[in-house]
């Protein structure tokens, strides 16, 4: 996409993992400052600790809490990988709860949370998108969102502010983008395209039940989350001890 023509014509969407992999990879094909135009953002959403159904009910957090602090052997968390941010929420759980988990990386959330409804793994950290279909079948359940408020769409479950849980207080996002150098009045226009598109209450109805926040902000608005976001990824991934591959 970045070697594309900056016409206007070629988007992609990015996302949180964007901004933490500089601070992952040690080598990239491409740099999402330098080579990418902020259009807007396009919304985000909470991410949720989900554990095995047959074993808690929705909210029962300190219970696990409990659990794992006296657990022999260590509970297993699944992440998606080194690095991605299912990883580094619950390295930052593990420290703000003062437990010590063991964390075993999948390919992303389907077969982790797939393996924390069979009762193999204590939790996966993920969004309600991502889990709503093992929601739904009642084989997982949420005990925890991040963020400084509950979500309508589990209302008895408490949000990381509640919890003291002062470092949690984040979520996935996506934002649109477009090649570098693209004109000015180009960018205006898809901008004004976009936000009319992610402010349309039709479609924030529609995936509004997923806990997804569709929301628009500035080309310029965008590019300044975007950046905040990579600084403050980075001082965690180096907080958390993660090393560069």
């Amino acid at each position: 996409m970045v070697k594309s023509p900056a016409d206007g014509y070629t988007t992609a969407v990015i996302e949180l993992a964007h901004a933490i992999a500089p601070s992952i990879f040690q080598r990239m094909s491409y740099d999402i400052m330098n080579d990418t135009a902020a259009v807007s953002m396009l919304g985000d959403s909470p991410l949720i600790l989900f554990v095995d159904a047959q074993k808690y009910k929705p909210g029962q957090y300190q219970r696990f809490l409990d659990d794992a602090k006296k657990s022999t052997p260590t509970f297993a968390i699944a992440t998606s990988g080194n690095g991605s941010i299912s990883h580094l929420a619950a390295g930052l759980f593990a420290k703000e709860t003062g437990v010590e988990f063991q964390m075993i990386p999948y390919k992303g959330s389907a077969p982790a949370l797939t393996d924390v409804a069979g009762g193999l793994l204590a939790g996966h950290i993920c969004t309600l998108a991502s889990a709503s279909s093992l929601l739904a079948g009642g084989k997982i359940v949420p005990l925890m969102v991040t963020g400084n408020k509950r979500v309508p769409q589990l209302p008895n479950v408490p949000c990381a502010t509640e919890l003291k849980l002062t470092r949690m207080d984040f979520g996935q996002w996506w934002a649109l983008v477009t090649p570098a150098r693209i004109p000015k009045p180009v960018l205006e226009t898809l901008y004004k395209a976009t936000a009319a598109s992610v402010n349309d209450k039709r479609v924030k109805d529609r995936i509004s039940n997923l806990a997804i926040n569709l929301g628009s902000r500035s080309p310029d608005e965008t590019l300044a989350f975007v950046r905040a976001e990579a600084t403050k990824w980075s001082r965690v991934v180096a907080d958390l001890g993660i090393k560069p591959e």
